[in-house]
């Protein structure tokens, strides 16, 4: 990754032509609380410790205008929301920055939320150059009526 920060460092190290955003660097790692733009227009807002996000931070797909928003460690996102642009949002826990577990997706429309889990599966497979690469499939089971808050999403105000 080709990062532009521009940081106050604690150990004096500023290294403006490798990267972009606001925070602390200590011994050349990200440190400390910033905001950093990737080079595909993502950026994160948060806190990092040793170059890795950790604690409370949103991450915005520019893509996409998706969010993380919640708790971090070691990098990944563990728990918190997965918010989309129009308001609708998976709120629960996050392995290999994918939900897992418990959790329940909020609609916006009448306030409309349908609870179950995620079950991840990782999948092995090989490419045309014969590397392997590793997917994460994910499976939801709810435990509501899908059908009927599926109608409440779409149902027209009258």
């Amino acid at each position: 990754f080709f990062f532009f920060f521009f940081f106050q460092a604690e150990d004096g190290i500023r290294d403006v032509e490798r990267s972009r955003g606001l925070g602390d660097v200590y011994k050349r790692q990200v440190h400390g609380e910033g905001v950093f733009t990737y080079p595909n227009k993502d950026s994160y807002s948060g806190w990092w410790k040793y170059g890795k996000k950790e604690g409370h931070g949103v991450y915005t797909f520019a893509g996409t205008g998706m969010k993380f928003v919640g708790s971090w460690s070691n990098g990944s996102f563990m728990r918190g929301k997965w918010i989309f642009p129009n308001g609708m949002y998976f709120e629960g826990d996050f392995e290999k920055n994918k939900p897992k577990g418990r959790g329940r997706w909020y609609f916006v429309k009448r306030d409309n939320t349908v609870e179950g889990d995620y079950a991840q599966s990782v999948i092995e497979e090989e490419n045309a150059e014969g590397d392997k690469i590793t997917k994460v499939k994910l499976d939801w089971k709810t435990d509501g009526d899908i059908v009927k808050a599926a109608e409440n999403v779409n149902a027209e105000e009258i």
